[in-house]
């Protein structure tokens, strides 16, 4: 999303810029001719917000400030040099504001960074029994916390933190030599020391072995790793038109044993407006936890425990413009193997169950049923529902023991890929290790294909359709 600025940035300083840094996030703002730039009166951190609300002041702690713009460590203020290259490069245009003006006061450890006001007191306790006058310390971010924890606060200490991701910060005892831009951070102690940090999204967890397992499979089927979540364990694979989210966050409960289909998002001309017409219609909500830096995707239930996404960011600037950092090196557009591309879904159901599951889809989306001649692929059970706008389906099939090995819960069971040419497809996949359920005979053969399930669930299925 600030690539470009962090770049120009990180050139035109001669300094380490990271693309998550307030001054790339502004810069930004300014290229992309965001109305609201010409109107800026204060850029702080959510730490520096807080503080504000509860003090009055508009101050922020020397680590915090050194994650919004450039320190000089000398003086223990925002530098000067690239302050004035700043202002030099916006010059033309003649914003009402100067960069030093709208950022935070900087302050270090010890410092008095004021008193919680009454309406600050208020904000923590709305009873009133919070007193107000309480000194406050300068507002830092999580790294601060981190140095102060493994005491590497001095100069020639340092710290690792491995978890889902990894960092590595050493306390510098000179500046370096050059500008390590897109490798090596540069922020400050709390008190004021330079700091030289490298961070990795992914390092260790239970889950490294399942996403690489995941990951070998769907790489197999012509996939490729586009993108990293900015701060959650969420892989996204690509190829041609079609997008999978890859998720291992667990987000505080435990990930199911053998990978699911767990949400498919529909795209749609207003998120919002197609949210609230499938909650007048019934739809159950998704209470959304966004993290910071994250959009706000609505979402309602599906099947199981699935969930069923409303869409709107999906031409120049998408979802995963937003969320997801491009993986440097990796063409972000992969071909698709022999022209695939996204068919359907088919959900199992309980006994008796296709009535209600046609209706679920008819009065919330818009589905309707195909007749029952109508069949694609070479498994035509249950119920085929076609998506409003004509490209894609859902299969609906109830149990039958015997003839299908269907689990007692309802489920979205397999995704459906398209292709002008199942057989050629099949035989392109299995060069590259896929294997196939064998068909009964030629013409099922030329109508759609079966993947063997690996990883205990995973199964895909190929259906012949003209599209491309």
């Amino acid at each position: 999303m600030t690539s470009q600025a962090a770049e120009e940035l990180g050139t035109l300083f001669d300094y380490p810029v990271p693309e998550r840094w307030s001054i790339s996030h502004l810069y930004q703002a300014i290229l992309n001719k965001e109305e609201h730039v010409k109107d800026l009166g204060f850029l702080t951190t959510l730490a520096g917000y807080v503080h504000w609300q509860l003090t009055g002041n508009k101050v922020l702690g020397i680590g915090d400030a050194s994650g919004m713009f450039p320190v000089d460590t000398k003086t223990g203020r925002y530098d000067t040099r690239m302050l004035k290259a700043f202002a030099d490069l916006t010059r033309a245009y003649k914003f009402p504001w100067q960069l030093e003006t709208v950022l935070p006061s900087i302050l270090t450890a010890g410092d008095h960074a004021g008193n919680l006001t009454e309406t600050g007191a208020l904000l923590i306790d709305p009873s009133g029994t919070l007193e107000a006058g309480i000194p406050l310390c300068p507002p830092e971010g999580d790294a601060g916390t981190g140095m102060v924890a493994t005491n590497s606060i001095a100069k020639r200490t340092g710290n690792v933190s491995a978890g889902t991701s990894v960092f590595a910060m050493i306390v510098l005892e000179k500046e370096l030599s050059k500008s390590y831009n897109k490798f090596i951070d540069l922020v400050t102690t709390p008190d004021g020391s330079l700091v030289a940090m490298s961070h990795g999204n992914n390092c260790t967890g239970e889950y490294d072995l399942w996403m690489r397992l995941f990951g070998e499979v769907l790489e197999t089927m012509g996939f490729r790793p586009v993108a990293r979540h900015r701060s959650r364990e969420v892989l996204l694979y690509r190829q041609g038109d079609i997008n999978i989210i890859v998720n291992a966050h667990s987000s505080g409960t435990a990930l199911t044993e053998k990978p699911v289909i767990a949400a498919v998002a529909l795209r749609v001309r207003d998120a919002g407006a197609a949210y609230r017409r499938a909650l007048e219609r019934g739809a159950w909500a998704v209470p959304v936890h966004v993290e910071v830096m994250e959009l706000n995707i609505p979402a309602v239930h599906g099947v199981g425990t699935s969930r069923i996404y409303f869409v709107d960011r999906h031409k120049e600037f998408s979802i995963y413009d937003v969320d997801f950092t491009p993986i440097p090196t990796v063409d972000q557009r992969p071909p698709a193997i022999a022209g695939l591309h996204f068919f359907g879904i088919v959900q199992y159901i309980g006994n008796d169950r296709t009535e209600d599951w046609t209706e679920f889809y008819s009065a919330l989306f818009g589905f309707s049923a195909l007749p029952a001649e109508e069949r694609f692929g070479i498994l035509p059970k249950g119920r085929i529902l076609r998506s409003p706008c004509n490209s894609f389906y859902l299969q609906l099939i109830e149990p039958e023991p015997g003839v299908l090995d269907v689990e007692d819960d309802e489920c979205l069971q397999r995704m459906g890929l398209g292709t002008p040419d199942v057989q050629a497809t099949v035989a392109q996949l299995r060069q590259r290790g896929v294997e196939f359920v064998a068909s009964k005979g030629a013409q099922l053969d030329s109508r759609g294909a079966l993947t063997r399930t690996v990883m205990g669930s995973v199964m895909f299925e190929l259906v012949h359709d003209e599209r491309s």
